[in-house]
């Protein structure tokens, strides 16, 4: 790998969350890192720990992934060596890596753990109907971020104004209305080009509680009826113009997945106020705590 690449991973240290397990191993080896054995099973949880971006390079290049692997591992004790985890600032770095990595597991732990028996989600489904109605749509995204880059050299980089960017959110909106394919007005106009690439397809349905939707498209998409097109609805970041391909009742199982989660997002919610309420501060002397933080 090139040098950039390993200065990245060895700033990164939290990335590597796990040392190699040292016991004997009872499956087949993989492959041997600084004299030690590594099986199969082994490097699927010291994979398994990494972050998103380390679980990459460990499926798509594993070679290339125990070699960074081994140089961390040899500078982690050389480090080690020189005393570094028994000094400041890194002691107290380690110390407060280990409560946040210890305080997430109990969180995630709780989280996962929290039991839903299965007729309490059926029952809060038939009772909560309103919650699970949902529109299939189809969008059309005019951004307002939007750059032209003029072919000749020296020219300035052209970002669109507002007012560029809503006539353009309108004239998508207008041929929307004028024509059945919609997936072709998509390619013309939309911003989204993956989505755009697809028939103008949006990723899920869009339902009361869909916390990623802002409630002004929410609401304005739900009022609907199929084959509407609603918009262009303003939004930070530009403008949506959605055509509604379908409306009603989802099925439970459609959603049960979802409430199960929201279950649990809402046990792991009782439970942190529960913890909070044994948690407490006494601000002893509230200027010095003030010229503290402002401190370097």
């Amino acid at each position: 790998m090139c040098k950039c690449s390993l200065v990245f991973l060895l700033l990164s240290a939290c990335a590597w969350t796990q040392a190699l397990p040292t016991g004997e191993p009872k499956e087949a080896v993989i492959a041997v890192v600084n004299g030690r054995k590594v099986t199969v099973g082994e490097y699927k949880r010291l994979m398994e720990a990494q972050e998103p971006n380390m679980q990459a390079l460990a499926k798509n290049n594993p070679k290339a992934f125990l070699e960074e692997y081994a140089l961390y591992e040899t500078v982690l004790a050389q480090a080690e060596k020189a005393g570094l985890d028994k000094q400041s600032p890194y002691k107290e770095k380690l110390a407060t890596s280990r409560r946040q990595i210890l305080a997430a597991g109990l969180v995630d732990e709780t989280h996962k753990n929290f039991p839903v028996p299965p007729d309490a989600v059926k029952k809060w489904f038939d009772e909560n109907p309103d919650l699970y109605r949902q529109a299939v749509v189809k969008v059309i995204f005019v951004s307002r971020t939007m750059q032209v880059t003029p072919l000749e050299p020296g020219k300035p980089v052209k970002s669109s104004t507002e007012e560029e960017t809503k006539a353009k959110a309108e004239k998508a909106a207008k041929a929307a209305r004028e024509t059945e394919d919609f997936g072709k007005v998509a390619i013309q106009y939309s911003d989204d080009t993956n989505s755009a690439q697809k028939g103008g397809e949006f990723p899920q349905p869009i339902r009361p509680n869909s916390r990623n939707i802002p409630e002004n498209i929410r609401k304005a998409v739900l009022s609907s009826k199929a084959g509407d097109i609603v918009g262009p609805l303003e939004h930070t970041t530009g403008y949506y113009i959605f055509k509604i391909v379908s409306i009603g009742q989802a099925e439970f199982d459609q959603v049960k997945d979802d409430i199960v989660k929201e279950m649990k997002d809402a046990g792991l919610k009782h439970w942190l106020d529960e913890v909070r309420k044994v948690s407490s501060v006494d601000i002893q002397n509230e200027a010095l705590l003030v010229e503290a933080a402002k401190a370097k």
